[in-house]
Order: structure tokens, then sequence, then C-alpha cells
């Protein structure tokens, strides 16, 4: 069953679109749903061509998506725990008529065999669950949980599972909290996948770092690339500067800014998006840069411009 508004059960699938209509993602509407985590990842990955790429935990496949619309000569192969998520990653590679290039495997990546993706590859990719086993509040649906907490697999685990995937010389990409990037460095330091680069994704230039993008490379030489910082989205108008009643603050001219601070058609009329706007697919809220996928595509102009690119699927570098 397919909607795009109301209450539903949890078996009750979305239509969001993505990259400008180019992608339509299939997700439920109650379970786990993808973040602008995943955009970015996908975007600062950068596959070359012909590369043999595993996404290990692809939840509905919006990495594969993503990164054979960028490079539709690679082969991925999708991996999966929860055999719902597997199934409808199936459906959204078919749906997009990607279904040749991205195999989907609904397997435990603990026992994933190399031979059962084609291993050894040129890059591993990973959006993974990070939240410390049943630590905190764990969301009741167990999809979400699952696909949130390290329940099912963790940060050694999965280090290993792309170790094991890997071909010398291959690549290791990474999303992970940046309050435990010490974590991820040394683990893929211990499994002999060397850290060459390194980006922080923060909020917006206010906000410290919520995210951070590492890649490796199998038995690589050392050198640790330390790339500018990402900003999600654009700066905030200091409160002081927004006028009252059509005047200026402080000697600011208005600048555009709703008199106070009337929102137009739930968006700021200077582009800056009200906190859990929904853009292009993707909410955006105080949380920092890993809110949850909803309507199709929205207005995008609270985002700054390298994001907006990847969310228009233009890869940047790595």
């Amino acid at each position: 069953m397919i909607s795009s508004s109301g209450s539903a059960p949890s078996s009750e699938l979305t239509k969001d679109h993505f990259f400008n209509g180019r992608l339509k993602v299939l997700q439920y509407r109650d379970g786990y749903r993808f973040s602008i985590d995943a955009a970015v990842l996908a975007a600062l990955a950068r596959p070359r061509p012909g590369d043999a790429v595993v996404d290990l935990g692809t939840g509905c496949g919006i990495i594969p998506l993503m990164l054979v619309h960028q490079r539709p000569d690679i082969r991925v192969a999708a991996v999966e725990i929860q055999p719902e998520l597997a199934e409808l990653a199936r459906r959204n590679a078919m749906e997009n008529r990607m279904a040749d290039a991205i195999a989907i495997h609904c397997a435990d990546m603990r026992t994933l065999t190399p031979a059962a993706v084609g291993a050894p590859v040129d890059l591993v990719v990973s959006n993974p669950p990070f939240r410390e086993g049943r630590s905190g509040r764990v969301n009741p649906n167990p999809q979400r949980a699952m696909a949130r907490h390290e329940i099912a697999i963790d940060l050694p685990g999965l280090i290993a599972a792309g170790r094991r995937l890997l071909r010398t010389g291959g690549r290791m990409a990474v999303i992970y909290p940046a309050r435990r990037l010490a974590e991820l460095l040394g683990a893929m330091t211990a499994a002999g996948i060397v850290p060459k680069y390194l980006r922080m994704i923060h909020s917006d230039a206010d906000a410290d770092a919520r995210r951070a993008v590492v890649a490796g490379v199998m038995a690589g030489r050392p050198g640790l690339r330390v790339a500018p910082p990402l900003f999600i989205r654009q700066a905030s108008i200091p409160k002081a500067s927004i006028p009252q009643n059509g005047i200026p603050q402080n000697g600011i001219p208005q600048n555009g800014i709703p008199q106070n601070g009337i929102l137009q058609n739930g968006i700021l009329q200077n582009g800056i998006p009200q906190n859990s706007i929904r853009q292009n697919g993707v909410r955006q809220n105080d949380a920092g840069p890993g809110p949850e996928s909803g309507r199709e595509d929205g207005p995008m102009s609270g985002y700054t411009a390298e994001v907006r690119r990847m969310l228009e699927g233009e890869a940047g570098p790595l």
C-alpha cells in the first residue's frame, strides 16, 4: 500500500522523490526512514569508473540508488539483515530500473562471505547503526531500533566485515557520529584500513560537528587529509537583526525577513527553513544532520549550496 499523507499502519509505504525527481524511493511510513547522512555519504564516496561496491546496512537501498545514479557503470552489492527492508531495497532498485546494477543480499554482515558479494571489491560504504547497544531510549519500533542501535552489529564487527571484502588498495567510507570519531579511526587502523580522508559535518557554521565522514585504504600508506568542514544549513540570522513591525534593528536592513518572524508557506522569507520543514524529501531539525526523510520534492533554500548540489545528485570529491 502506497500513500503520501495521513496516519498509517507500519506496513504502509510512502514514495519520495530525490535528485529533482530522477529517483523514486519507497519507504515505510512508520519504520526506519533514511536521513540526510545517506546523501552526504553517497556524494562524498565518489566511486570510480567500473568499481565493484558493497553497501553494508543498505536499509531501503538509498545509497546504492544514489551511487548508481552518479555512475551507472558501477555494480553494487547491497547488504541488509532485515528481510522487509531488503525486499524494499529490491523494489526500489526495480522501480528505478537499476536492478541490473544493484544486487540485494538479505544477510548478516558478521557472517557474510566474500564470495557471496563477489569480493574482493573496490569500495565499501556504510551508514551504520551508531548508538551503543541498547543505551539510551530505544525506539519501540524494532525496524528503527535495529537500524539505529548496535543490536545486530557493532563498530568492530562493521570494520571487520569491510576488511574481509576489500581488495588491497580498496577503500572503505563510513559516516559516523563525531563524538565517536576516535573509536572509528582506531577500529579502522587496527583492521589495516588506513584512514586517508576526514570531513566533519556540521548542522550550520555555529554548531559543533555532529557527524564525520572517514575514508580509509586497505593496506594504505599513512597520511590523513582533513578536508574543510561541510555545513548542512545556512547560518542563522541573529535575533537582534530581525526587524520588528518593518523597522530594521541595530541599523541592519530588513533584507526580506518577515515581520515578527512570521513564516510564509512554512519557510522564512529570507530562505531559512523552519525547523523540521522537509526539503527535497529530507527533513532537518535541531538534532543535527541526521533527521529522517519525508515528503516529496520541497524547496531547498535553507541548505548550503554544496548540500543542495548533493541533494540534486551532484557528487562531491573524496
